[in-house]
């Protein structure tokens, strides 16, 4: 029987990338000498993969369901905490639709409408250029929005109550206070190249007036979101609990560090 498939948040292949270019470091000066110091200088240069590549392993390995499937319990947590009971719900950053599928499972009264920018092009390309090869029995390559809905369908959710789309998280293309709900788990801080407040705002922009709110992120990143109180005063709400996420979840000492989850709070409350 067909499970679905929950994209991590740490690629299996970002892993491999780093373990990959640990070991050429290392064993290429013993397959061919390059003279002592440009040898010293490779394993020197060894020393910050290898470094990444055990702390992305074990990272990858807490978030995936085989090892302590933080992921699956990050996510079950945003749902226990947003309350609404009615309305329409915007999750930004859905990546493969676990808080939706969650949300509607938890009240057949909401709709859910999972965005994200899906950034695997590549992938659909590949797909549509090699869909003849696949061997009969492959698992075919599906984009972000597919995978989405297929898991939906999986886990027994109606498309009628779900809905994906593949928009800028920058640009969000609906009116203002069109969602009676807003919820995001971990997506603002991995934006490249914006300014992580601002997509916060965006997405508020959506929210109507007296609508809930769950958002999980490193908002107390300094670096990605500025000052953390200037930040929550623009964010121009009416209510929000601040909780450190430390607080409701047990989390092991690789997720702990500020570069994983140390940084993270649980924003919650009514614009």
């Amino acid at each position: 029987m067909k499970k679905p498939h929950y994209r991590s948040w740490i690629p299996k292949r970002k892993v491999v990338i780093f373990l990959a270019v640990s070991l050429f470091l290392l064993l290429l000066p013993l397959i061919y000498d390059f003279g002592q110091l440009a040898n010293i200088l490779m394993w020197v240069a060894a020393v910050p993969a290898i470094i990444m590549t055990f702390k992305l392993s074990l990272t990858y390995n807490a978030f995936s369901p085989s090892g302590g499937n933080y992921q699956d319990k990050i996510y079950n947590l945003a749902a226990q905490e947003f309350d609404l009971e009615e309305g329409k719900v915007l999750d930004v950053g859905t990546l493969s639709g676990a808080l939706p599928i969650k949300l509607a499972k938890k009240n057949p009264k909401i709709t859910i409408e999972g965005v994200d920018h899906w950034r695997d092009d590549a992938l659909i390309k590949r797909r549509d250029n090699k869909k003849k090869k696949n061997k009969k029995n492959r698992q075919p390559l599906l984009s972000g929005d597919e995978e989405c809905r297929q898991n939906a369908e999986l886990e027994g959710v109606s498309l009628k109550q779900v809905k994906f789309s593949r928009v800028h998280i920058n640009r969000l293309p609906f009116k203002d206070g069109a969602f009676d709900g807003l919820t995001s788990v971990l997506t603002y801080q991995q934006a490249a190249g914006e300014k992580n407040e601002n997509l916060v705002y965006e997405s508020l922009r959506t929210l109507r007036v007296g609508g809930e709110f769950v958002l999980i992120d490193q908002f107390k990143d300094r670096n990605a979101f500025g000052d953390f109180d200037k930040f929550i005063k623009d964010m121009d709400v009416s209510e929000i609990e601040i909780i450190p996420l430390e607080e409701k979840i047990d989390l092991p000492w690789i997720l702990k560090l500020k570069s994983n989850l140390g940084n993270v709070v649980i924003l919650k409350g009514t614009k």
